[in-house]
């Protein structure tokens, strides 16, 4: 993506919208990838950063949004499972957990069962 870019902005490749073009990557505590990068590692093992936007409960289960709220579907979703709830996390901090990343009706997530995989920065 980087040559894309590259090109890009050297005026050798127009055919693409400059919004299609990912943000370049930003260095994350302990390694990982940006929140806003994992819908392009869509069933693949990472590890994903980002700051916390906002979140939820559903019964037991938990879902922390990453760098936007829901319902933007640009967000990146960690969903916790039958955890009940968890403690209040300051807005803004950053969050990095790891895991498959899978896609839920175009949201990027990663689904876990352990709130303590999930670390806060």
């Amino acid at each position: 993506m980087e040559a894309v870019r590259l090109l890009y902005q050297d005026g050798l490749c127009s055919d693409i919208a400059e919004a299609a073009v990912p943000p370049p990557a930003t260095q994350q505590p302990g390694g990982g990838i940006a929140w806003n990068q994992a819908i392009g590692y869509a069933g693949t093992i990472q590890r994903v950063c980002g700051p916390l936007a906002g979140g939820g409960n559903d019964y037991d289960d938990v879902f922390l949004n990453l760098g936007r709220d829901y319902p933007d579907p640009a967000r990146f979703q960690i969903v916790v499972w039958d955890v009940g709830s968890l403690e209040p996390i300051d807005g803004g901090r950053t969050l990095c957990t790891s895991g498959v990343i899978t896609l839920h009706e175009g949201v990027a997530q990663i689904e876990l069962y352990d709130p303590s995989a999930t670390e806060i920065y």
